[in-house]
C-alpha cells in the first residue's frame, strides 16, 4: 500500500519493513501554521534493519573435584536444544537466543549442572560448565562448589600488572580442642619465628578433620571445590569466599565478581548462594554455617561481606 502525506511517500512492505519515497520538489506544498502551533521538525529518516539474532555459545564441561580434568561426553542443553563435549571436554552450542539463558551440563555419575550466561546474538560466546562427580559414588556427605567472573586477570590501570582474578575458599571446624582452617592462610611458624603463607588441603581420606580443598583455581570462574567426607561430631563449620588481590589498583570488590556458591548434599542440591551486589567492600564473603552440634546438622545463611581475618568470621 502506497500513502501520500505531503514531501513524502511511505510504501509498506512485508514482514514489518517499509521503503520511503521522496517527492519531487515541485510535488511538495507549503504548510500554513498558525503563529502558536506547535513547531515541527522535519529530519532526515534513517531505514536500518536490527538484528539481534541467535548467539553461539561455547567452552570447556569442567570436572569440579580434579585440577585440570575436563568431562568428555557431558549433554549440554539450552532447552530442547543439545550437543555433547567432545574428548577434550569442548562443547559448541549454536542457535542460542539472545540475552541471558541457562544452560544444564549432564553425564552419568555426575550431578546435573546448570549455568546462567548471558547471550550476545550473532556473536560467539564463551561460557565453561563445572560439574561435580556423584557424592554417593565419591563417598562424601557434601561438595561446595564456587564459580565466578571468568575473567581471567584485572588489567591495571597503571598498565604495569594484570593482577589474578582469585577467589580462595576457606572453612574453619570449630572449637577446640581440634580445630582446623582448610585454605590458603598466614600461620605462624614457631621454627623460623614468623608468619608463613600456608596451603592447608585438609584430608579427605579418613583422617581428621575428613574435610578437603579438592580444587584451588588461581584464575576466573574457578571452579574452587571443598569436600566434607564425613562431619566430626560437636563441630561447626564456617565457609566463606576470600577475593585474594582485592585493593589491588584495577581489581573490583567482590560484591563485583558474579561469586556463586553451591551446596550438594546426598540428596542433590542443598542450598545455592550468590554474593551480595549491594553488601558493601568487604573482600570476604562468609556464606553459610554448618552446625553438627545438633541433631540434624543445621545449615545457616550468613551471607555478608566483611573484611576477612584468620579467625572464623561472624556476620555484624
Amino acid at each position: 500500500m502506497i500513502t501520500s502525506r505531503g514531501l513524502f511517500r511511505v510504501l509498506f512492505l512485508a514482514a514489518g519493513m517499509c521503503l520511503l519515497l521522496l517527492a519531487s520538489p515541485g510535488s511538495a506544498r507549503p504548510i500554513e501554521k498558525s503563529a502558536d502551533a506547535p513547531v515541527q521538525s522535519l529530519l532526515p529518516i534513517l531505514l536500518k534493519k536490527f538484528t539481534f539474532g541467535d548467539g553461539t555459545v561455547t567452552g570447556s564441561v569442567i570436572n569440579a573435584a580434579e585440577r585440570d580434568m575436563d568431562v568428555p561426553g557431558a549433554k549440554v542443553c539450552w532447552g530442547d536444544n543439545c550437543v555433547y563435549s567432545d574428548e577434550g571436554g569442548e562443547y559448541t552450542l549454536e542457535h542460542v537466543a539472545n540475552g541471558f539463558q541457562i544452560l544444564t551440563a549432564s553425564k552419568d555419575y555426575f550431578v546435573t549442572g546448570t549455568q546462567s550466561t548471558n547471550v550476545v546474538g550473532s556473536a560467539v560466546n564463551y561460557q565453561n560448565i563445572a560439574l561435580i562427580p556423584d557424592l554417593y559414588i565419591s563417598g562424601l556427605e557434601y561438595r561446595i562448589l564456587t564459580t565466578w567472573d571468568a575473567t581471567r586477570c584485572w588489567p591495571d590501570p597503571n598498565g604495569v600488572d594484570c593482577w589474578d582474578n582469585d577467589l580462595d575458599v576457606h572453612m574453619w571446624l570449630e572449637p577446640s580442642p581440634l580445630n582446623y582452617h582448610i585454605g590458603y592462610y598466614y600461620h605462624y611458624n614457631p621454627t623460623t619465628d614468623q608468619d608463613e603463607y600456608w596451603l592447608d588441603y585438609g584430608d579427605c581420606y579418613g583422617l581428621f578433620p575428613n574435610s578437603c580443598l579438592e580444587r584451588d583455581a588461581r584464575y576466573g570462574y574457578g571452579p574452587e571445590t571443598m569436600a566434607i567426607k564425613q562431619l566430626e561430631y560437636e563441630k561447626i563449620y564456617y565457609f566463606g569466599v576470600r577475593n585474594y588481590n582485592q585493593g589491588q589498583p584495577g581489581v573490583p570488590p567482590l560484591s563485583q565478581t558474579k561469586a556463586r556458591v553451591i551446596l550438594y548434599d546426598l540428596s542433590g542440591l542443598a542450598k545455592s548462594y550468590d554474593v551480595p551486589v549491594n553488601g558493601g567492600d568487604g573482600n570476604f564473603w562468609y556464606v553459610f554455617m554448618l552446625d553438627n552440634t545438633v541433631d540434624p546438622p543445621l545449615i545457616t545463611d550468613e551471607n555478608c561481606l566483611i573484611n576477612y581475618s584468620d579467625n572464623p568470621p561472624v556476620c555484624p
